[in-house]
């Protein structure tokens, strides 16, 4: 099973608990600036609602790689 983690922050708190959810699974957490490499059967996505809204750069991760998602 292909496990990834990706996250989007201003402040720095969802990076860090993106990084403890990658550690107890195994694997490492990278900024969504970082695309998948591979197909994933879970993915944990991070991010914070700013505006009522997620960051655009959350929206951009997920179009671009919604093929491995």
């Amino acid at each position: 099973m292909n496990t990834a983690v990706r996250f989007y922050t201003r402040s720095g708190n969802t990076e860090k608990l993106a990084k403890a959810i990658a550690e107890t699974v195994g694997v490492k957490a990278d900024s969504v600036s970082i695309p998948l490499e591979d197909k994933v059967d879970i993915l944990f996505l991070g991010c914070s609602y700013y505006a009522f809204d997620v960051d655009e750069n959350v929206k951009k991760f997920i179009k671009e790689n919604r093929d491995k998602i």
